[in-house]
């Protein structure tokens, strides 16, 4: 039961992400450290790949400190 409520939020979580306009970094972050797990998100992922692909040199240097700060 627990495995099924984390995925409802996951999901809505992921839902929420892209209903603001982007993805955070830190929630790719936290996905990153749940690959392998049943609470990774292959949708988020794609999302932030998506995402960061999207941005500019400096918009993705920019990303990847906000990402080293939340590890």
């Amino acid at each position: 039961m627990k495995k099924i409520q984390m995925l409802v939020v996951l999901l809505l979580t992921g839902m929420f992400m892209v209903s603001c306009g982007g993805v955070n970094a830190c929630d790719c972050v936290d996905n990153e450290k749940q690959m392998g797990t049943t609470d990774f998100d292959a949708d988020l992922q794609k999302d932030c790949l998506d995402h960061v692909e999207g941005l500019s040199e400096i918009e993705q240097l920019n990303f990847a400190q906000e990402m080293l700060e939340c590890m």
